[in-house]
């Protein structure tokens, strides 16, 4: 009996990181939709909870606990078959109103379930007041020791070798198998025997999954990574998506050389710098900046950081590109590569701050900006991939103002030039490169009309904002993630 609280644990914060693995694609992984996944989930678990106790309380029963994990068996094997199509058609609705509802519909059940299991368990173990601290705090141990298995053993080892789809297979088997189990009618081979099955069972879903779905998937602990062939401006063509995100992208005739019109454009950072001989490359996404950049430079050198492996792993296969002499990959999160890199560069450019609803707040800070700052070279320049609204007068404009104040704080001159790209929604946001650094300030319609021209970017266009009294983004205080968000769906209102 003992042995439930611990699978009841472990399913807890299993299905918690399987299922935000299964909304990233069509929600993102923001803050925000962790948050609402996991405030959904605290509810359920605590309404499971009271639940579960006033039932045991009416007719205690054993078979109580083993229904509650059974159901979330079922729950989340249906999940497993109907969970894509479900959450795909919550996207119509605003962001602000399909995550938590999705959350609700899709991920509260089990976790209520689940909650219910630990006060039946309790009720049954429990003879005499003398052992009910003993038994109550026996329970809790188990039951928070396997959700401490749960959460690395899924982070850590399952995920990045197992689908989503397979690993709910596997986690529904093992609570329907327990579930079983705790009827104490069946024996114990039986048991080991059908969990074995189902874990197969599992393996062959994931296999099938990859044959079935367009497209390749690349098992990943950090996002949903995937590669398409899709037409893109009347070629055949692939795109690298992270979780809703294109990040990168190349047509089938020149694998090696992008399709994106910002990332051509930050290749005009190299003409506001003398001979760059260095590169440093935050965000690898298809590794085309870099390898353009050891293309135009011979006997130079490039610095990526790429916080995916799997996102590296799909560019080499996909593309071709990873491996030039000179490049150098740096796993690992920005913050803490560039403080140990050495070193100065020529060129920097960021490319890790869109593609998922928000941008990662942590490496907008006035801090995170010194840092890069810090790697620049007497004359160098920055230039950084945005999504941005870029009318002064739009609601949305908050994380305009607030970005080019705290880049403005850092840098000593900032030139905002707006690639226009972006499509969705009401059209008010678009793909910025932002270019900074120290010296003498390029003149903003001469930087965006070499891009218009060398770069056959006919959209490029200045603009700037007066953002000397926006607020600065810093460690301590930096709601960049909220802001972005906020922007994203204002632009779709």
């Amino acid at each position: 009996m003992v042995g439930a609280a611990f699978v009841g644990g472990f399913a807890v914060m299993s299905l918690e990181l399987l299922e935000a693995r299964l909304a990233a694609p069509y929600f993102g992984s923001s803050v925000l939709v962790w948050t609402n996944i996991i405030g959904v989930i605290l509810a359920a678990l605590a309404l499971g909870a009271w639940l579960g106790g006033v039932v045991v309380d009416r007719r205690p029963d054993i078979r109580w606990a083993a229904a509650a994990l059974f159901g979330a068996g079922i729950w989340s094997l249906g999940m497993s078959v109907l969970g894509r199509e479900i959450l795909l058609s919550f996207t119509v609705l605003s962001q602000q109103v399909a995550t938590p509802l999705a959350s609700l519909i899709l991920f509260a059940p089990p976790s209520l379930l689940l909650g219910a299991v630990p006060p039946v368990l309790w009720r049954m173990m429990v003879k005499n007041v003398e052992q009910s601290g003993h038994e109550a705090g026996l329970l809790s141990a188990l039951g928070t020791i396997g959700s401490l298995v749960g959460t690395y053993l899924t982070g850590y080892v399952l995920l990045p070798r197992f689908g989503v789809e397979s690993l709910l297979v596997m986690l529904s088997g093992v609570m329907i198998v327990y579930a079983l189990l705790l009827t104490e009618k069946v024996k114990m081979y039986p048991i080991l025997g059908s969990c074995f099955s189902i874990v197969m069972l599992g393996s062959l879903v994931d296999s099938v999954q990859g044959q079935l779905t367009p497209g390749k998937f690349f098992p990943s602990a950090y996002s949903h990574v995937s590669v398409i062939r899709m037409p893109w401006q009347g070629q055949d063509s692939e795109m690298l998506i992270i979780n809703k995100g294109f990040h990168s992208g190349a047509t089938l005739e020149d694998p090696e050389h992008t399709v994106f019109s910002y990332a051509k454009a930050a290749q005009a950072v190299e003409g506001l710098t003398s001979d760059p001989k260095s590169l440093l490359l935050v965000g690898g996404g298809g590794m085309h900046i870099a390898h353009g950049f050891l293309e135009r430079h011979p006997g130079a050198i490039a610095d990526v950081i790429e916080i995916d492996p799997a996102v590296y792993e799909a560019a080499k296969e996909t593309f071709g590109t990873g491996d030039e002499a000179g490049l150098n990959i740096h796993f690992g999160d920005a913050r803490t590569v560039v403080r140990r890199l050495d070193g100065k560069y020529d060129t920097i450019v960021v490319d890790a701050y869109g593609g998922d609803l928000s941008v990662p707040w942590h490496l907008i800070t006035r801090e995170a900006l010194m840092d890069l700052d810090e790697k620049l070279s007497v004359d160098g320049v920055l230039t950084a991939n945005v999504i941005m609204a870029t009318n002064p007068e739009a609601s949305e404009s908050v994380f305009t103002r607030r970005s080019l104040a705290t880049m403005r704080s850092v840098f000593g001159w900032v030139v905002p030039i707006s690639m226009g790209n972006v499509t969705k929604g009401t059209g008010r946001i678009a793909n910025v490169m932002l270019f900074a650094g120290h010296g003498d300030k390029p003149d903003a319609e001469a930087l965006a009309r070499s891009i218009r021209e060398k770069y056959d970017i006919p959209t490029a266009q200045p603009f700037d904002f007066d953002a000397s009294d926006a607020l600065v983004y810093t460690d301590d205080y930096g709601p960049g993630d909220y802001d972005s968000a906020r922007m994203y769906v204002a632009n779709k209102e």
